[in-house]
């Protein structure tokens, strides 16, 4: 089969970049968010470990630090110490920004301390991906521009590491406490941005799972799709996650 379309062709390198962001979405509601953030559901390490990495890969980011900023944005959301708070600072701030505002809460010694425990202290996140976290979207730029032209190398690698912050650090946290639906009243504004948790693996049921922050299905009513939840179910029928 000939797959040079897909490093040849500005289509081909498109499709990439939409299928490796999913699954770099996918990593992020499993294992950041559901599993190791919330408890909601345990992996086996030969699904945690590839995941762990494949994070470290293209977005350079560390359990540590995403589970504290986003423990953090729980614990007091809405309010002048949410980290990423769309009503604080606005939502226009949290769409284009948000990846600087999580930057900010990271980098807060005191938030990490507070709200890291639980994470991976092993030591490849001691010796690797905590002190070397731009090595690994530096590692996938180089194999970027390899596999393609240096063009379109390049943008392949621009897509692929911005994929995260804008998807989760700017839509979820941001227009996800702006606009959509409630089926929920809870504390703070979060919303569903739409019942189709396709794109990003059902992250976009927002209000729900600030409601049942510990479940690990986002899904509440009959019309909502969660697709983290199918990956859950499949992780579960081969043994890797409970």
């Amino acid at each position: 089969m000939n797959l040079s379309f897909l490093t040849h062709t500005w289509y081909g390198a498109l499709l990439i970049v939409v299928v490796t962001g999913h699954l770099t979405i996918m990593c992020t509601s499993l294992y950041l968010h559901r599993a190791m953030t919330h408890s909601g559901v345990k992996l086996h390490p030969l699904a945690s470990w590839p995941m762990r990495w494949w994070l470290w890969i293209f977005t350079g980011m560390n359990t540590r630090e995403w589970v504290s900023v986003h423990r953090k944005h729980h614990a007091f959301v809405e309010t002048d110490q949410d980290p990423h708070s769309p009503v604080i600072y606005g939502w226009a701030q949290i769409l284009f920004f948000g990846v600087k505002y999580y930057r900010n809460a990271a980098a807060d010694p005191e938030t990490i301390a507070r709200f890291c425990k639980g994470c991976p202290d092993d030591v490849i996140e001691r010796k690797l991906f905590i002190p070397h976290k731009f090595l690994g979207p530096m590692l996938l730029l180089v194999v970027d521009l390899l596999i393609f032209s240096p063009i379109i190398g390049f943008f392949v690698w621009a897509g692929q590491v911005m994929w995260v912050p804008f998807w989760a650090a700017g839509i979820v946290n941001g227009l996800g406490h702006t606009i959509g639906y409630r089926n929920y009243k809870v504390k703070g504004a979060s919303r569903n941005i739409i019942p189709f948790g396709m794109l990003l693996s059902g992250e976009e049921l927002h209000n729900n799972h600030h409601k049942f922050p510990s479940s690990a299905r986002f899904s509440q009513r009959w019309f909502e799709i969660d697709m983290g939840w199918w990956y859950i179910q499949l992780l579960r029928l081969v043994g890797l996650a409970k």
